[in-house]
C-alpha cells in the first residue's frame, strides 16, 4: 500500500526510499500513486496532495503531516520564549532530540545528556544542600540554558515554601558556588560547609585565593581561623605548609600546631624542625633513667638537630655548638649510671636488650615481623614510624619507647646483646652479631641478601618470629660524604625503601591482620659533621668513635671491662669528634660515625605496629566558674584510655569567644592517663538572655593525634558547664542570698 508524508515546512530530513516531490511540476509529473512511498515538500504540493486524495477518497494514505517545529518547541518552553536568534533548522534539531525522550521528562533527559550528569539530578523533587551543591557545579552550554531556566521555573514553583529555593533563583551559578566554598565576595552562613569535594573548576582559584590571604597577612590569618570550620581545611593547611617552607620567619609554634593536625606526620615534623626549640638545661647527673630518656628525646635531640641544620644552612664559620656541651652532661650521666642499669633484670631493664623478651612474649599469641634497622637512632625511628602509618596501612599499637643501647654503641656489641639478652663480657660473645640470634627459639634471621627467603617463609607461615636485620641505613651513614645530601635526600630514600619492604612483607603473609610489626635497632648515629682526631695515643686501636685499650688522655672516657661488662677495656671519645671513618667529606669532616656516648648514639627506640587497632573513645570535660567579662580559669579534664599518647591537642569551645577559633594545649597525654589541665581565660562570657540560672552547658570539641599520627577528635561531654557570677541591671549578682 502506498504511504505519503507531507512536509509543508520543508525542514525535516527526508527518510530513505521515498519519491521526493518538492514543486508543482514534479507533482504533475511523478504523483501517480504507482510508487510505494512519497515525500511531499512545501506548502502548494502538500495542499494539492490533500485535495486530490480527498476527491479520490484516499486521504488515509497520508501517514504523517510534519508540523512547524517552532510552535511545538514554544509549547515545551512555555512560559519562556524561544531565543530570538534560533532559526527553524536549529529548532527542528532540538525538537528531534527532545522527541527521543518520554513526554513528561523531556527536559530532564535533555539536561542530563548534554551535561553528562545523572538523570536523578534533574528529576529531584525537593531541594537539598547536596542537590544544590551538585547542581551549582553543572555548566550548561549557552544554547541549552533556556531549558535549564524552564526546569528551574517548574522546580521553584513546586518548592515555593522551601528555604533553599532562593539559591536556585540566581543569574550566576559560579558566583554562588564561590561564595559557598569561601572564596567569593559574600559569605553564606545558613548553608553551612559545602558538602562535596572541591569542584574542579574552582581548584586553581581556591588555591590562589588562600595563598593570597596567607601571604598578605604574613601568616597571621591562620591565628584567627577556626580551621575545623573551614571548607577544605586539609587543603588550606597544605597551602599554609608550602608557604611556611618558603617564609620560615612567618612560622610560629601556634601556627604549626594549628595546621599540623591536618597534615601528614612527616610534614608536621618538617615544620617543627624549622622552629628554634628552647635551649634545654644540662642533664642532672642524679636524674632517674626515665627522666634522662625524656630529656634526650623531648629536649636534647630536637635542639641538636635544629642547631646542626641551622649551622649548615647559614654556613657559619664560627658554629655555635651548645648541644655538644649539653651532650657532655649526658656522657657524664651514662658513665655514672650504666653500671647500675646493667644490673637490672633483663625484662625490666632500661637497656635495649629488654626488647627481645617482649618480642618472644608477643610471639606466643601473634606472628612477629621483627625489623632491626642497624643504626636507626631515635629521630630516624620516629620518622620511619610516621612513614609506615602515613597511608594507614599500619597503626601504632603502643607508643614508641626509648631504650639505652648496650655500650659501646657498635654493632658487634650492641646487636649481639640485643639478640642474646647477655652483656658482651659473656664467654659466648664474638664480633659476629648474627651469631647471637641462635639464642632465640622459633624464629629465623634474614639479612638484605636473603629477602627472597623471608618472603617465601612468610608465605608458608614457617615461623613465629621473622627477623629482618637490615644494614642499609647504617651503610648510608658510613659512606655518604655530604651531611645535607645525606639527611635531606638519601636518608629519606632509604627510609622510604624500608617502608616499602615492610609493607610488601606484610602483604606476603596469608593473614596480614595477625602479623605484628616490631621495629628496633642496635644503636644510633652521631648527628652532623665532626672532626677527626689525628694525634691520639699510639696504644689505642681505633674503631670509629671508640678504641680498644685504655688511656689517661682527657679527651677520652675509659669503659673498663670489669665495670661495664665488656670483653676488654675500651676508650671512647668524650666529645663529638671521631678517630676515623670509612669516608670523609670534601673538607675532611666525618659523617655518621658511632661507638661513642652522645645521646643520639645511645638512645634508640622500640615500637609495635599492627594493621588492626581499635582506639577507645577519649573523654573531655570542661568546667569553670567566674564573673562575666573578668579573667578566669577553665578546668579541662581529659581521659585517654588508649595505649598510645595524645599529641597536638587543640580545644574548641563555642561559648567562649577566644576558644571558638581553637586553642593549642601544650600538653601530651600519656597512654592510660587522665589529666586535669588549667587554662586561663581572658574574658568570661555573659549569661545568655534566656538563661534561667547562673550556668550553662559548654559545647565544642578537642582535636588531637594518636601518637603523632592518626587524626582524632572528641566532643565535650554533657557535664561541661560554665557558671557565671553576673551583675544584673539591678546591681545585684545572681542569687537570692543577696536579698537576705
Amino acid at each position: 500500500m502506498t504511504k505519503i508524508i507531507l512536509d509543508p515546512t520543508n525542514l525535516y530530513p527526508i527518510e530513505p526510499n521515498y519519491t521526493i516531490i518538492s514543486n508543482e511540476v514534479e507533482w504533475l509529473k511523478y504523483f501517480t500513486l504507482k510508487d510505494e512511498a512519497y515525500w511531499i515538500k512545501n506548502k502548494i504540493p502538500c495542499a494539492w496532495t490533500k485535495e486530490w486524495l480527498k476527491v479520490w477518497n484516499k486521504i488515509d494514505l497520508i501517514i504523517e503531516i510534519k508540523e512547524n517545529p517552532r510552535p511545538l518547541l514554544a509549547s515545551i518552553l512555555n512560559p519562556l520564549s524561544i531565543p530570538a536568534q534560533w532559526n527553524n533548522e536549529q529548532i527542528l534539531n532540538i525538537l528531534t532530540q527532545l522527541n527521543r525522550y518520554p513526554d513528561d521528562t523531556k527536559i530532564s533527559h535533555l539536561l542530563a545528556e548534554i551535561s553528562d550528569t545523572e538523570l536523578k539530578l534533574w528529576e529531584c523533587i525537593t531541594p537539598s544542600k547536596t542537590h544544590l551543591a551538585q547542581w551549582l557545579c553543572v555548566a550548561i552550554p549557552e544554547e541549552y540554558q533556556v531549558f535549564e531556566q524552564v526546569w528551574l521555573e517548574k522546580f521553584i514553583v513546586n518548592n515555593h515554601n522551601d528555604k533553599l529555593r532562593q539559591y536556585y533563583q540566581i543569574n550566576n551559578k559560579l558566583n554562588i558556588l564561590k561564595d559557598w566554598v569561601g572564596i567569593g565576595l559574600n559569605k553564606i552562613d545558613d548553608l553551612e560547609i559545602y558538602p562535596l569535594p572541591l569542584p574542579v573548576i574552582l581548584e586553581k582559584e581556591f588555591i590562589n585565593f588562600w595563598r593570597r590571604k596567607i601571604s598578605k597577612t604574613q601568616g597571621e590569618i591562620i591565628d584567627n581561623l577556626i580551621l575545623s570550620q573551614e571548607y577544605q581545611k586539609k587543603l588550606i593547611a597544605k597551602i599554609a605548609y608550602n608557604i611556611f617552607l618558603e617564609k620560615t620567619n612567618w612560622i610560629t609554634p601556634d601556627r604549626v600546631a594549628k595546621i599540623s593536625i591536618y597534615l601528614h606526620a612527616d610534614k608536621r615534623q618538617k615544620l617543627n624542625q624549622l622552629i628554634p626549640p628552647p635551649q634545654p638545661k644540662s642533664l642532672n647527673i642524679d636524674a632517674k633513667p626515665d627522666d634522662c630518656l625524656q630529656w634526650v628525646t623531648n629536649h636534647y635531640l630536637p635542639f641538636r638537630l635544629w642547631e646542626i641544620n641551622d649551622n649548615m644552612s647559614k654556613n657559619n664559620k664560627e658554629k655555635h655548638q651548645i648541644s655538644s656541651n649539653l651532650a657532655d652532661s649526658f656522657v657524664h650521666w651514662i658513665v655514672k649510671n650504666y653500671p647500675e642499669l646493667k644490673l637490672d633484670n633483663v625484662e625490666k631493664s632500661w637497656l635495649n636488650y629488654s626488647v627481645t623478651p617482649q618480642v618472644e612474649k608477643l610471639a606466643k599469641n601473634n606472628p612477629i615481623l621483627w625489623v632491626i634497622v642497624d643504626g636507626l637512632g631515635w629521630l630516624d625511628h620516629r620518622e620511619l614510624i610516621l612513614k609506615l602509618t602515613q597511608k594507614k596501612s599500619l597503626y601504632i599499637q603502643q607508643d614508641i619507647q626509648p631504650k639505652f643501647s648496650i655500650l659501646p654503641t657498635k654493632t658487634e656489641y650492641a646487636k649481639w646483646s640485643l639478640f642474646t639478652q647477655l652483656l658482651p663480657n659473656h664467654n659466648s660473645w664474638n664480633n659476629n652479631a648474627g651469631d647471637g640470634f641462635s639464642f632465640i627459639n622459633n624464629g629465623y634471621r634474614y639479612t638484605d641478601r636473603n629477602k627472597a627467603k623471608l618472603i617465601e617463609d612468610l608465605q608458608q607461615k614457617k615461623y613465629q618470629i621473622y627477623c629482618w636485620d637490615t644494614t642499609q641505613l647504617d651503610e648510608l651513614y658510613h659512606h655518604e660524604t655530604d651531611w645535607q645530601t645525606l639527611y635531606q635526600l638519601e636518608r629519606e630514600k632509604v627510609l622510604d625503601g624500608i617502608v616499602k619492604d615492610i609493607l610488601h612483607f606484610l602483604e606476603q603473609y596469608p593473614e596480614p591482620e595477625k602479623l605484628q610489626i616490631i621495629i628496633a635497632s642496635d644503636h644510633g648515629q652521631i648527628i652532623g659533621e665532626v672532626d677527626k682526631i689525628n694525634n691520639y695515643p699510639n696504644n689505642l686501636k681505633p674503631q670509629g668513635r671508640m678504641a680498644i685499650g685504655t688511656t689517661d688522655d682527657s679527651r677520652f672516657v675509659v669503659l673498663s671491662a670489669q665495670k661495664f661488662d665488656l670483653p676488654y677495656d675500651i676508650s671512647v671519645v668524650k666529645n663529638q669528634d671521631s678517630l676515623g671513618s670509612f669516608n670523609y667529606t670534601q673538607n675532611q669532616k666525618i659523617i655518621g660515625n658511632h661507638g661513642g656516648l652522645f645521646p643520639e648514639e645511645v638512645v634508640v627506640g622500640f615500637s609495635i605496629l599492627s594493621q588492626n587497632i581499635s582506639r577507645l573513645p577519649v573523654w573531655i570535660t570542661c568546667k569553670g566558674e567566674g564573673k562575666a567579662k573578668d579573667k578566669g580559669e577553665l578546668e579541662i579534664i581529659i581521659d585517654n584510655p588508649n595505649r598510645v599518647s595524645l599529641t597536638n591537642l587543640c580545644l574548641y569551645v563555642n561559648e567562649i569567644e577566644e576558644l571558638k577559633m581553637g586553642k593549642i594545649l601544650n600538653v601530651v597525654i600519656s597512654p592510660n592517663q587522665k589529666i586535669n589541665h588549667k587554662l586561663e581565660i581572658n574574658k568570661y562570657p555573659e549569661l545568655p538572655p534566656d538563661n534561667d540560672n547562673n550556668s550553662f552547658t559548654l559545647s565544642g570539641k578537642i582535636t588531637f593525634n594518636f601518637a603523632n599520627a592518626e587524626l582524632g577528635e572528641a566532643e565535650l561531654d554533657s557535664q561541661s558547664l560554665l557558671t557565671i557570677q553576673q551583675i544584673f541591671t539591678s546591681g545585684f549578682t545572681g542569687g537570692l542570698d543577696e536579698f537576705f
